[in-house]
């Protein structure tokens, strides 16, 4: 019996050869895809050498022309129109292909480590809160589609990735990232257009991973030593990810890139920030667009190697050195988020509205609340106390780049102040709401030199906007 199935098999894939030299769509041209709006959106596949290719569009009369090339590859741009559908995209050559329920609205590929693979329905013994009400309610939501690349690691290139278009319903959305999710549906729900959502993760993942080997190859000055001691398999060596999990989507036509990672970088910390400046000019490389905005999610605070330890901070503190170096970056503050127990907190709703009130005030330019933080910008150490002056204005109201800090808690928490010693004790904090200063001592420290907050792995800290947005750790050494 089992020698039967074999010649089956091998008759079955001979049968499939002839089709080489017809159209073949890799799987992101599918049933249920999304388009961008209101752009050129890049097609491609393969076909016979030399065929001609005609792309008729659902939405209107126009037809487009494309010839394969003598390697049987060909791409061309088609125009979308404003959002809706849906709709059906024909191809014909030697074959006929019809792409059905096709949308056009917002694109937007999300891609990381666990926190951001970390599923609706949640991980063992570690849930996602509020996942109940959004699974009921999924429904409600058919026009946002998600398309989730398989776990794949590569040493080369890979053209395709096994995945599928998958709209949201009760029983498809437990599986889509958390994070990636509430995203959408915030976007959805204040853009009133179809959202599709592209997501590529591996949990443990560590950044060098995603980018092209010759970019990695090409960066001075980094540990790359450090790269084979942390590395957790050999599936994930340099580069792996990236031609499994990016190359094959690599040019499809979206607004923008939302990446949280970090994690599995803290060990070198010195070199993030080198590093993911690196991955995101690679990235805008392969995409053809050195515009393309790119949203990077802090990573929450949680007791790595025990709460006195700093490898995390100082990791978000290259987060966020990144916006001095990289155009058209933001960062999602995640601060009050975090957890002393578990790498994956539960709180991922906070996030996706988060990254969506950030990307309607940045990258759609809606008239509506910032989604920008107050930065410090100057500390003045007095004899007994350090006082903080913040870029932040006094109120926060439109327009949209006002910002102040919330006072209604009677204590803020989380900071700590030190003197020459480089002793830190527990500072106590007052907000002045006339200036947005913020005056900072401690009845051990006489001599106040040096601030933190919010800088251990795990600390509760509570400083936040008026409109409950967290400030990050910072220090002033």
């Amino acid at each position: 019996m089992a020698k039967i199935v074999f010649h089956i098999l091998i008759l079955t894939h001979c049968c499939f050869i002839p089709l080489k030299a017809a159209i073949v769509l890799p799987s992101l041209f599918s049933d249920n895809m999304v388009l961008q709006q209101n752009t050129d959106v890049r097609f491609w596949g393969n076909a016979e050498a030399e065929e001609l290719i005609t792309i008729h569009m659902g939405w209107n009369k126009e037809s487009y022309q494309t010839v394969a090339g003598q390697d049987g590859k060909w791409n061309c741009f088609i125009g979308t129109p404003q959002a809706g559908g849906p709709y059906e995209i024909v191809l014909e050559g030697k074959n006929k292909i019809v792409i059905q329920n096709v949308y056009i609205g917002e694109v937007w590929i999300c891609s990381g480590q666990s926190n951001m693979q970390m599923p609706l329905s949640g991980f063992t013994n570690q849930p996602v809160e509020n996942s109940l009400s959004a699974i009921l309610e999924a429904a409600q939501y058919p026009h946002i589609h998600v398309f989730d690349v398989a776990k794949v690691a590569s040493d080369i290139p890979l053209k395709d990735c096994e995945a599928s278009w998958t709209p949201s319903s009760a029983s498809a959305v437990a599986a889509f990232s958390a994070v990636a999710y509430f995203f959408a549906r915030s976007l959805h729900q204040s853009l009133q257009v179809p959202v599709g959502i592209i997501t590529s993760n591996w949990g443990s993942s560590t950044i060098e991973a995603w980018m092209p080997e010759e970019v990695y190859n090409g960066l001075n000055g980094i540990d790359k030593a450090v790269l084979n001691q942390y590395k957790t398999n050999e599936r994930k060596k340099q580069a792996g990810l990236y031609n499994g999990m990016i190359a094959p989507i690599e040019g499809y036509t979206a607004k923008g890139f939302v990446w949280y990672q970090g994690e599995s970088n803290r060990h070198n910390y010195y070199d993030y920030q080198v590093l993911l400046t690196a991955l995101v000019k690679s990235w805008r490389t392969k995409w053809e667009d050195e515009n393309m905005p790119f949203y990077s999610i802090q990573l929450c605070p949680y007791a790595h190697e025990g709460v006195d330890k700093r490898s995390l901070p100082l990791t978000v503190e290259a987060q966020y050195a990144c916006l001095k170096t990289i155009p058209r970056y933001y960062m999602v503050p995640t601060t009050d988020l975090g957890s002393p127990t578990q790498i994956h907190p539960p709180k991922k709703q906070e996030v996706g509205e988060r990254l969506a009130l950030l990307v309607m005030g940045e990258t759609y330019d809606a008239k509506m609340l910032s989604g920008k933080l107050p930065t410090l910008k100057e500390t003045v150490f007095t004899k007994n106390e350090a006082i903080l002056y913040f870029n932040c204005k006094k109120h926060i109201i439109y327009p949209p780049d006002l910002y102040s800090f919330d006072c209604s808690e009677p204590d803020i928490y989380g900071f700590e102040i030190a003197g020459v010693d480089s002793v830190f004790y527990p500072a106590n904090a007052i907000i002045d709401a006339k200036d947005g200063t913020i005056r900072v001592s401690s009845p051990i420290v006489r001599q106040p030199k040096i601030v933190h907050y919010a800088f251990r792995n795990y600390i509760k800290a509570n400083l936040k906007t008026t409109i409950g947005l967290p400030i990050p750790p910072f220090r002033t050494n």
